[in-house]
C-alpha cells in the first residue's frame, strides 16, 4: 500500500509539472502573440499617419473613390479645386460633378475597373466647380485590389489643367488668326537655319514661287 501510494504521488508530480510546463508554453505562446499584434498595431498606425499626411500635405488632388464612383475620402487640394467642402462630396457620387458631356466615358471606365479590364488609366476630363465654371483636370486613376486579387477601390490623383486648356486655345484661336490674314494678304511663311541651311516653306511659298510643293524648302541658289 505505501508502495502504490508512493507511485500516485510521483504520477500526481510528475502530471503536475507537464502540466505547469504546458501553462508556461502557453503564457508564453500568448505573450509572443500579443506582443506581435501590438507590434502590428503599432507599425498600422504608423502607416495609417503617414497615409494621412501624405493626403493632407498634397499639393494635388487626391482621392479614394468606391467601384460604384463614390467618393470614400478626398483631400483639401481636390476640395479646393472642385469648390466643395469634404463634407458635401463624402458618400455621393463623382458623376454629380463631372461634365455632363464626359458622363459616357465616365460610365465606361468605371465599368471596366469593376470588371478588371483596367488596372490604371491616365486622362483629361471635365469637372463642373461648385460656382459653376468649367474646371479641366488631369487625371490618374489607379486599381487596389483586395489580398485575394479582387478589386476594392480606387485611387485617383487630379491637377487642375484649366490654365493650360486656356492658353492652348489661346494659342489656337491665335495661330488661326494669323492663317487668315496670310490667307487674306497672300503672302507665304519661311524659315531658315543659318547654321544648317535647312528651311521650311509653307504652301503659299512653292504657290508664289511656282515650285512643286515637297517636304523641305528648295536651296538658296534655287531661288534665287
Amino acid at each position: 500500500d505505501l508502495l502504490a501510494e508512493l507511485a500516485e504521488d510521483l504520477s500526481f508530480g510528475i502530471r503536475s509539472l507537464r502540466d505547469k510546463q504546458e501553462r508556461d508554453r502557453a503564457e508564453a505562446e500568448a505573450q509572443r502573440l500579443y506582443q506581435e499584434a501590438k507590434e502590428s498595431r503599432a507599425a498600422l498606425e504608423v502607416s495609417e499617419e503617414r497615409y494621412r499626411r501624405t493626403l493632407t500635405d498634397s499639393a494635388i488632388g487626391m482621392a479614394l473613390i468606391d467601384l460604384d464612383g463614390r467618393w470614400i475620402e478626398v483631400n483639401p487640394a481636390l476640395c479646393k479645386i472642385v469648390g466643395y467642402e469634404r463634407s458635401e462630396l463624402i458618400g455621393t457620387s463623382s458623376v454629380t460633378i463631372t461634365h455632363p458631356d464626359d458622363h459616357s466615358a465616365r460610365s465606361r471606365r468605371h465599368e471596366d475597373f469593376r470588371a478588371g479590364r483596367l488596372q490604371f488609366e491616365q486622362f483629361e476630363k471635365r469637372y463642373r466647380h461648385k460656382s459653376g465654371r468649367v474646371v479641366w483636370a488631369q487625371v490618374h486613376l489607379s486599381l487596389v485590389k483586395t489580398s485575394e486579387g479582387a478589386p476594392m477601390h480606387l485611387v485617383s490623383q487630379i491637377q487642375d489643367i484649366t490654365a493650360r486648356k486656356a492658353a492652348e486655345q489661346s494659342l489656337a484661336q491665335a495661330a488661326e488668326r494669323l492663317a487668315l490674314a496670310l490667307r487674306a494678304s497672300r503672302s507665304g511663311i519661311w524659315e531658315r537655319d543659318l547654321v544648317s541651311g535647312d528651311g521650311y516653306w509653307d504652301a503659299r511659298m512653292f504657290e508664289i514661287f511656282g515650285i512643286p510643293p515637297s517636304s523641305s524648302a528648295p536651296s538658296m541658289e534655287r531661288v534665287l
